[in-house]
């Protein structure tokens, strides 16, 4: 759900402001960061480094499957 929320939604709502370029990136990256604020600082940057690389993803694929098992993979790595 945080590809969708982030990476889709955001994206498309923040478009008309900022279009499709690396303003975009890092707004929604910044915002994806943010949202983990519960796991302190360290992993607010991680999570915001994550997000630019993952929207980077997007753009360069155009389709959201890829980022969403990034995503998991990253998840799955982290917490195993």
């Amino acid at each position: 759900s945080e590809e969708v929320i982030f990476r889709q939604y955001l994206r498309q709502a923040f478009r008309p402001y900022l279009g499709n370029g690396i303003f975009a990136v890092l707004t929604t990256s910044v915002l994806f960061g943010a949202y983990h604020w519960w796991a302190g600082l360290g992993n607010v940057l991680a999570a915001a480094t994550l997000g630019i690389f993952l929207m980077l993803m997007l753009r360069r694929s155009g389709v959201l499957w890829p980022v969403v098992l990034a995503h998991y993979l990253v998840d799955l790595i982290n917490f195993a």
